[in-house]
């Protein structure tokens, strides 16, 4: 072995350098396990670890090639096994410039670089990979394709234009990567490859760079194995084939049973290549470009394509998308599509290379650094205004009219939101910050346990007998509940069927009892043929009458169940404490969130088994994680509810400093992801092969769940989300969110309604007031009218929960004095609310 300081020779176990007396190895000291965690999460995020790796892999290929033309340009994936099941994947682009510069030690390595110095940008974690012609911008392949090792184990070398042979490794060790502290170079690199590789890769002969991925991931052999990877390659790069290949630009995927190339998708070769009249297609390019001033600057969109399919076309192609350097970024969201075209219209819009939109684009930091999103910021609300414009002409062009109904929900939605976030920032200005009490159920009813007569069905036939039926009751209470407890059938209506059981029990303190087991035989004319019925367990309070809880559970008499209008699993927080009570999530350095009970209630027949995890993430960028709290496998019985306690969580510096200035909110994130398909699932995709004498793809499978709401492995059944705020109070203002809600003539134009720990307002849409403002469309009225209802629910709301002292002061008046004053008469309150909400949106409105 060469010593890669001084040349000499060493030995290959060597450590430090007997001739030069300088380490062999580079050691970079930061936790670079979290740093690939967090970019994993990332693309999680979005498609995933493997869809990732195709678009990062040649996103860097791409930008590092030397002809524009692309001419002979190619990027070729590669998997092989060597012995004992190993695999190794090389990703290798050729015709590009290589790993071209000085070959210094990270010491080094200046602060800045210039974008030819790309061995050491690559090698320095700080820098982008001098990506000049491609859509890189961040540098996070780097990280990835590390974390597509199962062993976090990658070779990289490179062949550059001047005929330098180049070669270094990166391993993850504990938190720390390990490498040569320069990259070997030339024979001394040809004899690298060789020791670190025994001959299972050859060195380059055509200039590029290698990315050689040791033992990858389990996800990523299958999904190269199966053609899931040259499908998604295809639909985030024909851009290239369409511009590129009769220059001879392609992009392969080779494994021991041939070669895979990337094609244009049907959707795009019709359009553009076989020119079929079939599809309904309006382009903006040339000298029919779309143009627009922003910020005094006339602004060009290179190529606009609005296309309808004949047929239906993938999920994954519909809507626009957003373009640049041949990359697919992200859908765009043009609103008001027609529904008979919602599953047929697709295309694109192009940034031109090198633009001022570009220029703009990069300035503002629209796109995310996973490449799979845009920040709706200045320059893209503007680009999506104009995309929407010749969009609706496009639709006048092919003669749909309006959907009214659409377009109204839609500006309902988009005044609510601006509304909300102007109330709620307002609110934290004036110091008013609200929260729900989060009182519980003391009493809770559980469904122990249930047979049906068929396994995974909630369906019955008449003579048929309903099994093993028990109900558990919980006290959570410190004290004893004197109960009158009933076990029956009921109509939908609530009309009682049959009762089973009936009798008064006395629950003492943080005790349960079980009543049950029972049974229900479904016969004439009792019970009716095609109905819906229920199972229903109820305890009421004997000494007033009150109704403390109930559970029920449905049933299908000869009549299978209707398509399921939720979600499979209910997830939500069941307690949770904070340092300051109920009402309060602030939490500082050092404190501990404690008792963290979640509730999660199987909504369907079958069991379910699946993994709940919950995180911690800053809520400023939601793929950010900042610690994981609890992964659990958990097993769901039909109709039950299971409660999962989760480790407190201890709000330490050392974790929750990556907050913007030590502080900030957090999303306390519990999801819930099948862990096996429904075994309705199984059926459809059984009935799909024998139809089609083939199994479904990933993507055939991804659609037929939607189609059928039943679900897959690895779909997510639940999410739930909770904010704290670090080191500050707080801050979310009033209201969590709002809901549109379709009240009548006879209700409020809006009310208030107490949610998972806050408060929404609901907007009733359906009221003559709000309905004669829509008649006109005229958005600005509706922001302005929802914003006086925030405004007017939010005084309600001071008014119920009786904390006047966060009465809004208006400025040169002494409204907040009169409503505090108990002897205040009621005119003088009523002018008071009246005149602090007239203030406040007349402040809004001026």
């Amino acid at each position: 072995m060469i010593c890669p300081n001084c040349s000499k020779q060493i030995d290959i176990t060597d450590v430090m350098c007997s001739h030069c007396k300088q380490s062999i190895r580079e050691e970079v000291v930061q936790n670079w396990q979290r740093e690939i965690e967090q970019v994993v999460l990332g693309y999680e995020e979005h498609h995933g670890l493997v869809h990732g790796l195709q678009k990062d892999a040649i996103q860097n290929g791409w930008g590092h090639r030397v002809k524009n033309s692309a001419k002979d340009w190619c990027f070729e994936f590669y998997l092989f096994e060597i012995f004992d099941n190993i695999n190794i994947l090389t990703m290798t682009d050729i015709g590009g410039y290589g790993l071209t510069g000085k070959n210094m030690s990270r010491a080094e390595i200046p602060d800045e670089l210039p974008e030819y110095e790309r061995l050491a940008r690559f090698e320095h974690m700080k820098f982008s990979g001098g990506n000049t012609q491609g859509a890189g911008l961040f540098g996070r392949g780097k990280l990835l394709f590390t974390a597509a090792s199962e062993e976090s184990h990658i070779i990289y070398d490179s062949l550059t234009e001047d005929g330098k042979y180049r070669l270094n490794e990166r391993r993850l060790i504990g938190r720390r990567f390990d490498n040569f502290a320069k990259a070997y170079e030339d024979d001394n690199a040809r004899d690298m490859l060789e020791q670190l590789i025994k001959g299972h890769v050859k060195p380059l002969n055509n200039t590029g760079t290698r990315i050689i991925i040791i033992k990858p991931k389990e996800e990523i052999v299958k999904a190269i194995k199966d053609g899931a990877f040259i499908d998604y390659i295809t639909e985030t790069w024909w851009q290239i084939p369409l511009k590129f290949e009769k220059r001879g630009a392609k992009i392969v995927v080779k494994t021991d049973k041939g070669v895979q190339q990337a094609k244009i998708p049907k959707e795009f070769s019709d359009v553009f290549i076989k020119k079929s009249n079939k599809y309904k297609v309006r382009m903006h390019e040339s000298n029919n470009k779309i143009e627009f001033d922003y910020k005094g600057i006339r602004l060009q969109i290179k190529k606009t394509c609005f296309i309808v399919s004949p047929k239906p076309i993938p999920v994954q192609t519909r809507g626009i998308y957003l373009y640049r350097r041949e990359m697919k970024i992200a859908n765009l969201e043009l609103k008001n599509v027609p529904e008979e075209i919602e599953d047929k219209f697709y295309g694109y819009a192009e940034i031109e290379t090198d633009s001022e939109l570009e220029k703009i684009y990069l300035d503002e930091k629209c796109e995310g650094p996973e490449h799979y999103s845009v920040a709706k910021k200045g320059i893209i609300r503007k680009l999506k205004t104009e995309l929407q414009l010749h969009f609706e002409d496009f639709k006048a062009e092919l003669g749909y009219k309006e959907n009214t109904t659409k377009m109204v929900k839609e500006k309902t939605r988009r005044a609510l939101l601006e509304s909300l976030d102007e109330l709620n920032r307002k609110m934290r200005e004036l110091g008013v910050s609200i929260s729900a009490s989060s009182s519980k159920n003391d009493i809770m009813i559980r469904l122990k346990s249930i047979k049906f007569p068929r396994e995974n069905e909630n369906m019955v036939n008449i003579n048929e007998s309903i099994e093993k039926i028990k109900f558990k009751l919980i006290n959570r209470s410190t004290w004893s509940r004197d109960l009158s407890v009933s076990v029956s059938t009921r109509k939908v209506r609530g009309e009682t069927i049959e009762t089973m059981f009936e009798d008064r029990i006395v629950l003492k303190g943080q005790d349960s009892k079980i009543v049950g087991p029972f049974s229900c035989k479904i016969l004439l004319p009792k019970y009716p043929k095609e109905r819906q019925i229920y199972i229903c367990c109820t305890a009421t309070d004997v000494v007033n009458g009150k109704i403390l809880a109930t559970n029920i559970t449905p049933v299908f008499i000869e009549v299978n169940p209707p398509a399921a209008d939720a979600p499979p699993v209910e997830l939500t927080i069941q307690n949770i404490t904070f340092p300051r009570g109920k009402s309060n999530r602030r939490v500082n350095y050092k404190e501990v969130i404690t008792n963290i009970v979640y509730s999660i209630t199987n909504k369907t027949p079958e069991k379910i088994k699946a993994v709940f995890k919950a995180r911690a993430l800053n809520a400023m960028s939601k793929s950010n994680e900042i610690e994981k709290i609890k992964e659990e496998m958990i097993l769901l019985d039909p109709f039950s509810t299971q409660e999962l306690q989760c480790p407190n969580i201890d709000v330490d510096k050392e974790k929750y400093s990556v907050l913007d200035r030590e502080m900030g909110p957090v999303i306390l994130r519990a999801t819930l992801t099948a862990e096996e398909a429904s075994k309705k699932f199984e059926k459809a995709v059984n009935i799909f092969t024998l139809k089609n004498k083939r199994k479904p793809d990933p993507l055939e499978r991804k659609q037929l769940a939607i189609s059928t709401d039943i679900f897959d492995r690895g779909d997510k059944l639940a999410k739930y989300d909770f904010k704290f705020w670090v080191n500050m109070d707080s801050g979310k203002g009033v209201f969590e969110d709002y809901r549109a809600w379709e009240g009548g003539p006879e209700e409020p134009c809006s009310k208030i309604q107490p949610e998972s720990g806050g408060f929404i307002c609901l907007l009733n849409e359906t009221h003559p007031a709000y309905e004669n403002l829509l008649e006109n469309y005229d958005e600005d009225a509706i922001r302005n009218y929802t914003y006086e209802q925030l405004v007017r629910q939010t005084l309600n709301l001071i008014l119920k929960r009786d904390i006047l002292e966060y009465w809004p002061e208006v400025r040169g008046s002494k409204y907040k004095e009169r409503m505090m004053k108990s002897d205040s008469d009621n005119f003088e309150k009523v002018e008071a609310f009246t005149s602090t909400l007239d203030y406040l949106y007349g402040e809004y409105l001026g």
